[in-house]
């Protein structure tokens, strides 16, 4: 307890983000990795077909879920890679403890919003 109290006291976020994720066995995202995932999604969204939905329907729960509503039983039908760009930035938002709003501006999802909201 005593080395937990002086890393709480005395250590940066990014060293107790580092204690944490190595006690959980996970890695923690750098913000350009989880902006290039937002990145694809982002892409994906913009188009007009089913995994386009999903991936719309994923950003937007993030983005207000108590408005937009996510069937997680739907997205296991997406391809792997945006499936995965899923999980990279669902981890960033998580282990961060962010919101999509402080990666993406109200104007990028307008566009998503009018389409599939």
């Amino acid at each position: 307890m005593p080395r937990f109290r002086r890393l709480i006291d005395g250590a940066r976020n990014s060293v107790l983000l580092e204690y944490l994720s190595q006690r959980r066995g996970e890695t923690v995202l750098t913000t350009q990795e989880a902006r290039q995932a937002l990145e694809l999604l982002l892409d994906a969204a913009y188009q007009d077909t089913g995994g386009s939905g999903r991936c719309a329907r994923f950003l937007l729960s993030l983005w207000d879920g108590s408005t937009y509503r996510i069937d997680l039983q739907n997205v296991m039908y997406i391809d792997n890679l945006h499936f995965e760009a899923m999980v990279q930035l669902w981890r960033y938002i998580y282990y961060r403890a962010r919101q999509l709003d402080g990666l993406v501006t109200r104007e990028r999802m307008a566009p998503i919003i009018d389409r599939w909201g």
